[in-house]
């Protein structure tokens, strides 16, 4: 059993009036929209592949996917009014962090290979 709101008569649970005072029963049920429900799975690739790609010391490719993936999952939760857009933008960040770093490590990784390459060729002469 539960009450009314109004007056606070006993009222039966499938009650959709009061039978006291006749007002509306507010009903305790809350109806959950299924598509927002649903976490988009992109969002969650996106993430995950960002964060693997950190595990992996900023390989490139890995976070590159997790950019891709990111951005069609925020696109998705977006157009679908899904749920998930906190983890598309955090895969986002995650991933541009990412890939710069790994892109500014493969430069000075170059750069430190040439440095060492061309000192001992200048050695040699």
């Amino acid at each position: 059993m539960k009450y009314c709101t109004h007056c606070g008569a006993e009222i039966n649970d499938q009650a959709v009036v009061c039978p006291s005072c006749g007002c509306a029963v507010q009903s305790t049920e809350q109806t959950m929209d299924p598509v927002s429900a649903k976490t988009n799975g992109f969002a969650i690739a996106g993430f995950v592949l960002a964060l693997v790609s950190y595990i992996l010391s900023f390989y490139g490719i890995v976070g590159a996917l997790g950019l891709i993936f990111s951005i069609v999952g925020l696109v998705q939760v977006n157009k679908n009014h899904q749920s998930g857009k906190g983890l598309a933008i955090a895969g986002i960040v995650l991933s541009v962090i990412g890939v710069v770093l790994s892109i500014i490590l493969v430069v000075l990784g170059f750069s430190i290979l040439s440095a060492i390459l061309g000192g001992s060729a200048a050695a040699g002469l």
